[in-house]
């Protein structure tokens, strides 16, 4: 016995609307992704594929103005950008493509645009800043600079010659400062922390980007203040002793690890003051200007100094004159 079903018009229209709806709510879903990862295009194609087929579906008109709104934005941004780019005004160009990227982060032209007018801004490197960052004997960072000038002027020849001598003053520089540090970890090792100290101040003095040096002294910190006495102890025996040019390399070694130590500032400025007496009465009154000249920096209003100087130049003058 056969059954008869019969499926009513309206079934079929129930039915095919649940799937258009099915459908449509994909679509939506996609469209509010595409909306979320600011690619506007895709999602108005969305929204409006929804309103097409769907146009009762909620929300969907809202989302198509503020994308549409959006789009519109990002349009008349580019737009003014692009002219005031043209006309070379850099600010308000800036400011279009900034206004097009706070909308649309992903965009591409305007993060383009902004390199472009970054690149134009930036101060055009100089030979001069080259030659200057080379005395200041920052080699690493000369040595990149005149790279990317030659990148962009690859036939000039100062900057080639530029490059050529700053190549080869590093790789010098680097063997130095290879030699220093080796030095330096060996005083370390037989707990000569002064002369360690000294090896890696010069290192640092030579090629100031390489951290090394720098990370070393910071190891040995704490063993400072313990050596800087201990050389002073011995600095202050050949003093009694009257053995002043021990004295004098002494307090000097311990003066360039640390500067700023009272005590020995003020031996050195004795010993100083010593050997200018000295070569005073051996009528050397070169050397003894120049001893109270150091004295001086570490007592520079000593009056007494000030005329041991004055009358030393003065015999110095008649000496001269003799001569």
């Amino acid at each position: 016995m056969k059954r008869t079903i019969t499926i009513s018009v309206s079934s079929i229209l129930l039915v095919g609307l649940a799937i258009l709806s099915g459908c449509a709510s994909q679509y939506y879903v996609n469209g509010l992704i595409d909306k979320d990862r600011h690619e506007y295009e895709k999602a108005l194609q969305k929204f409006k594929m929804v309103s097409k087929n769907h146009p009762i579906y909620p929300r969907v008109q809202k989302e198509i103005n503020e994308v549409s709104s959006k789009i519109k934005a990002i349009n008349e941004a580019m737009e003014k950008g692009e002219q005031a780019f043209i006309k070379r005004d850099w600010r308000r160009a800036k400011r279009q493509f900034q206004i097009v990227l706070k909308i649309q982060p992903i965009n591409k032209e305007a993060k383009a645009r902004l390199e472009r007018i970054e690149e134009l801004l930036r101060p055009r490197l100089s030979l001069k800043e080259i030659e200057d960052l080379f005395q200041q004997r920052k080699l690493y960072l000369a040595k990149k600079k005149a790279r990317s000038f030659l990148r962009k002027n690859p036939r000039n020849r100062k900057a080639k010659a530029l490059l050529d001598k700053i190549s080869a003053e590093t790789k010098s520089s680097e063997a130095e400062v290879a030699l220093h540090l080796t030095q330096g970890e060996r005083f370390k090792q037989e707990g000569d922390f002064l002369n360690a100290c000294l090896e890696w101040q010069e290192a640092s003095e030579i090629l100031p980007e390489d951290g090394r040096a720098q990370e070393n002294l910071g190891k040995v910190k704490g063993e400072i203040d313990p050596a800087i006495r201990k050389n002073l102890k011995t600095a202050q025996q050949y003093y009694a002793e009257n053995e002043l040019a021990q004295t004098e390399k002494l307090l000097e070694m311990g003066l360039k690890v640390k500067p700023d130590d009272q005590p020995s500032q003020e031996l050195f400025l004795k010993t100083l003051s010593a050997l200018a007496l000295r070569y005073y009465d051996q009528n050397d009154y070169q050397q003894a200007i120049s001893y109270w000249e150091r004295a001086l920096r570490y007592d520079p209003d000593n009056q007494s100094i000030q005329k041991y100087i004055k009358r030393a130049r003065s015999l110095q003058r008649e000496l001269e004159k003799i001569k």
